[in-house]
């Protein structure tokens, strides 16, 4: 993911298309990977083999990438494909997540420690690969994906099948059902979750997908995204490293943390007039992350029977990023051509502000939640 997505804007912005289209783009990607993420996340509720699917994202991720390398120039190209890319391999983060928790059923913060594992990854990956474009251009993303992902199918192979599905039944062979939809809605914690979610994917995703074209801007190049990125997960990781223990915090008084930190983030990106202050900002967003996944994978395995799981996560994850993505990329790229990149992240900040009143309302709300787990040692 650091290989390629991590460095497609700034690809296509090398191959000379400008930022309302490279947004058109990503709006497509991710309007597909929201509906591919909904699709395979039922049937892995339905077969209950996290393995097969995230294998054939692997099998989809290798193709279809080696595909975009020659095709970056062309718009519609790039379109069709990065289409297909979402819809296909989209899915798959949220697979690997759903897979981990259910092989610890009753911890969800193993899954978390697991989950720092791949941001540190992440973190280096993305240093290497925005200071070896730099010398040895986009080619090079090639290479590192295709040893990737052999390292990530070779070890899919060889891994058993989730403890917490083992000896289960495979669900009905049927869609997501009204019943099913009522019960997700109807439990208090997990909807505001959603609510929350939401919001506040709609409003980092634009400065999100549009990093490279806003450092760009103040000076950065394809080396200042690396370490953005890099810094970024670096902070990132001992919040998911030490969920066990972040877990002892109210998870109302941790959704108010998760919220107030983009907030900030977006305020430095506005006032932003060198690389350092976008970086700053991106260690107010990942600390933000760092406490926001572990709180709302641990609400999901809480308040969602077991049988709708991994569609709950499913849900969750597309609406922190497919869906408001989709929502995001389609006018962003417009704005910040037409009225500059103030306008733009003003926006961003106005909508997250929402999720943030959401937050203090239900923190301080008379509604109980749920004792929170111990730490697992």
């Amino acid at each position: 993911m650091a290989a390629v997505p991590g460095y497609i804007s700034a690809f296509m912005l090398d191959r000379g298309l400008p930022a309302a289209v490279i947004s058109v783009i990503l709006a497509v990607n991710l309007l597909f990977s929201f509906l591919g993420s909904l699709f395979w996340g039922r049937r892995i509720d339905i077969t209950q083999n996290h393995r097969a699917h995230f294998l054939m994202g692997i099998a989809s991720f290798f193709v279809l990438n080696l595909a975009i390398y020659p095709l970056g120039s062309h718009p519609l190209a790039m379109g069709a494909l990065y289409a297909a890319h979402g819809f296909l391999v989209g899915f798959g983060a949220t697979c690997l997540d759903s897979w981990v928790l259910a092989s610890c059923p009753g911890n969800s913060s193993l899954g978390a420690r697991a989950r720092t594992f791949a941001t540190l990854s992440y973190a280096v990956t993305m240093l290497a690969t925005g200071l070896l474009i730099g010398r040895m251009g986009y080619i090079v993303i090639m290479a590192i994906m295709i040893g990737m992902l052999g390292i990530c199918g070779i070890v899919a192979l060889n891994t058993p099948r989730a403890e917490g599905m083992a000896g289960m039944a495979p669900a009905g062979r049927s869609g997501l059902s009204a019943a099913d939809l009522k019960q997700l809605l109807g439990n208090r914690e997990w909807t505001l979750l959603l609510v929350m979610a939401f919001f506040t994917g709609l409003a980092i995703a634009p400065i999100n997908n549009l990093k490279a074209v806003i450092l760009e801007r103040v000076g950065g190049d394809t080396a200042t995204l690396g370490l953005d990125s890099f810094i970024g997960c670096m902070v990132q990781a001992p919040f998911l490293f030490f969920s066990a223990k972040i877990r002892r915090m109210n998870r109302k008084l941790r959704l108010v943390i998760s919220t107030l930190s983009p907030l900030l983030y977006a305020l430095l990106v506005c006032t932003a007039a060198a690389p350092a202050m976008i970086i700053l900002g991106t260690i107010c967003q990942n600390i933000s992350f760092g406490i926001f996944y572990p709180t709302m994978r641990e609400i999901t395995e809480d308040c969602v029977p077991a049988k709708l799981r991994t569609t709950a996560h499913s849900v969750i994850d597309v609406s922190y990023g497919s869906l408001t993505g989709v929502m995001a990329m389609a006018a962003s790229g417009v704005l910040l051509t037409a009225f500059g990149l103030q306008t733009m992240v003003l926006l961003s900040f106005a909508v997250q502000l929402l999720p943030f009143g959401v937050a203090m309302y239900n923190l301080v709300s008379r509604n109980p939640q749920p004792a929170a787990a111990p730490a697992h040692r």
